[in-house]
Order: structure tokens, then C-alpha cells, then sequence
């Protein structure tokens, strides 16, 4: 999907508005198929959250950048988690509203249950943390 994305999105983004522009491109591109995703599982889903989100999350690349730009430093260690989990529920609880309102958690979408991927992703998180 990686490619996919790159090529639809990230690269003639780029060319058109630059680095950043080629990061929200590849967002914007991303939250077009997850929103596709949605559609193919027969639920529905509404487009502006989905899209929402994951527009939200280049403009955190793109604020994570501008960060490291003027002070030289990258996000991370503890403030970076911080930053990362806050940003994440500020936006990400609206798009699993979203995903639990369309029925997905209990349902086979494309690479297995959600649900199931979304608790061991958590784990992974507070296990590094």
C-alpha cells in the first residue's frame, strides 16, 4: 500500500506544493482508501471523518517537522509519546466512533479483526513505553 500511496498521493503533491504538500497528498490519499475500505465492507461510514482523520495525521507529520526544523531537535522520548497519544485521541476516537458505528469491529476486513489488531497495537505501545 505503501507504493500505492506514494505514487497516487506523496509524489504529484510533492511536485505541485513541495515536501509538505507531497506528506498531505500521501495522507490524503491514505484516508481515500481506508474510506473505500469502509464502503467495501457494506456499512457505510461517513467520508469526512475518515478522511478527517487521516488528513489530521499529516498535518501532525507536517507540525513534527516544523518542530524539528526550528528547534533542531526530533519529537520523542516521553514528550514524543506524549504528543503522539494525545494527538491520537484527539482525533483517532472519532474515527473508531466511526469504525464501531459501521459494525467493523466484529467483521473480516481486508488483513483480519480490527478489534483484535487494535488491543495488540495498544500492548505494544505500553510495553515500550
Amino acid at each position: 500500500m505503501r507504493e500505492l500511496v506514494l505514487n497516487l498521493g506523496g509524489r504529484p503533491f510533492n511536485c505541485l506544493f513541495g515536501r509538505l504538500g507531497g506528506i498531505l497528498g500521501a495522507f490524503l490519499v491514505s484516508g481515500i482508501v481506508h474510506d473505500i475500505e469502509f464502503r467495501s465492507a457494506g456499512r457505510g461510514g461517513n467520508s469526512v471523518v475518515i478522511l478527517g482523520f487521516w488528513m489530521m495525521n499529516g498535518v501532525g507529520v507536517v507540525l513534527e517537522r516544523v518542530w524539528t526544523k526550528t528547534t533542531g531537535r526530533r519529537v520523542s522520548g516521553f514528550w514524543g509519546r506524549m504528543w503522539t497519544f494525545g494527538w491520537l485521541a484527539l482525533w483517532g476516537v472519532r474515527m473508531v466512533d466511526e469504525w464501531a458505528k459501521a459494525g467493523l469491529f466484529g467483521t473480516t476486513v481486508l488483513f483480519g479483526e480490527p478489534s483484535l489488531a487494535l488491543v495488540a497495537f495498544v500492548r505494544r505501545c505500553l510495553a515500550g513505553a
